[in-house]
């Protein structure tokens, strides 16, 4: 993790609110850009041969301010620290390979995703330029147009915006019961929609979405009462708040069953002892996209073998999964049943 003392440039400008675009290249400049091709990939209204590049956003700059940030980092922090610096390794490695194997990371591609800290008298910042990871990861990822702007507009919105964090702050006072204290305009709320649409679309940022919900809970709880977190200079959450909204609520998030016919698009095999199984799967009558896992102890061999038959699209499958929702967002998706589907073979 970086160090440095320099202030951040501050805010991403904001007034361009049009996509720009040149011959076949569209350039996500800042927040407005970035919502309007968002808007149209949802509507399928993108060319699947479009280049999407990052310039100048999204930044990522997550500021805490408190007695113990007088140009230090307290110790409890780190740890949701380092765990939001790998889910950022897991982003860049999902959409430049498909997986997130850590193991696959060079040690330029390491310092290059790096989190920056600046300490200063009474704040700690925590900074990353996102768009420059993101740039690096479409030079070889083999996604379309379409699916760049949904898996990565969506991530940059989840990482780097207060979207996320309203989201959370949203679901957290639901689960104790708790009068909301988010406040969105008409044009938040409808960009909240519009990113909850897309994580429903792309296994890719529906994964980094929970793990950066993850971070959250876990960051604020190690937060003193005095503590603020800031995003983008607006205030988010204070540790006294926190501790009210964090205690581990009686059932976090509604369990359900989803079944129906599906494709596996990616396999990651398991690559040491006690990995799971992780399947990229396509439901057909809606297009909806899941990372479904199963575990090495409870899988079968004839379900091994039914994933080995059916891989990358060759067949059908009728699956059966259980999995969570939060926040209208399906996650923690695990293998229940698979076998081949009726117009299948068995070869």
């Amino acid at each position: 993790m970086k160090h440095q003392k320099q202030k951040s440039s501050g805010k991403n400008d904001k007034r361009k609110s049009k996509t720009q675009e040149m011959v076949g290249v569209i350039r996500i400049t800042n927040e407005d850009v970035a919502f309007d091709v968002l808007s149209k990939a949802l509507r399928g209204a993108l060319p699947n041969d479009v280049q999407i590049k990052f310039e100048g956003w999204p930044l990522f700059k997550l500021s805490i301010y408190g007695d113990d940030f007088h140009g230090t980092v307290p110790t409890r922090i780190m740890p949701p620290i380092l765990e939001l610096q790998s889910e950022i390794h897991r982003v860049y490695l999902r959409a430049k390979y498909g997986d997130d194997n850590l193991r696959r990371l060079s040690d330029e591609e390491r310092y290059a995703l790096e989190l920056v800290v600046e300490v200063n008298d009474g704040c700690t910042e925590f900074i990353a330029e996102i768009g420059k990871v993101f740039n690096e990861a479409i030079k070889n990822s083999n996604m379309t147009g379409e699916e760049t702007a949904l898996t990565l507009i969506s991530i940059a919105v989840v990482i780097a915006g207060t979207y996320s964090w309203k989201l959370w702050l949203s679901h957290q006072e639901k689960l104790h019961d708790k009068k909301s204290t988010v406040q969105v305009s008409q044009e938040e709320t409808k960009r909240l929609e519009i990113v909850t649409a897309a994580l429903n679309k792309s296994k890719d940022a529906s994964a980094a979405f929970e793990g950066i919900s993850d971070f959250k809970t876990h960051l604020t709880k190690k937060l003193k009462p005095n503590d603020v977190i800031k995003v983008d200079g607006e205030d988010v959450i204070s540790g006294s708040y926190a501790e009210e909204i964090t205690k581990p609520p009686k059932q976090e998030s509604e369990t359900l069953r989803i079944s129906g016919q599906f494709t596996i698009t990616t396999i990651t095999f398991p690559t040491s002892f006690g990995d799971a199984y992780k399947l990229y799967v396509r439901r057909v009558d809606d297009d909806m996209n899941l990372v479904v896992e199963a575990s090495h102890e409870n899988i079968t061999d004839r379900q091994i073998e039914v994933i080995s038959k059916a891989g990358f699209g060759v067949k059908v499958v009728d699956l059966e999964i259980n999995a969570q929702k939060r926040d209208n967002v399906i996650s923690k998706a695990k293998l229940y049943k698979i076998s081949l589907g009726k117009n299948s073979t068995s070869d």
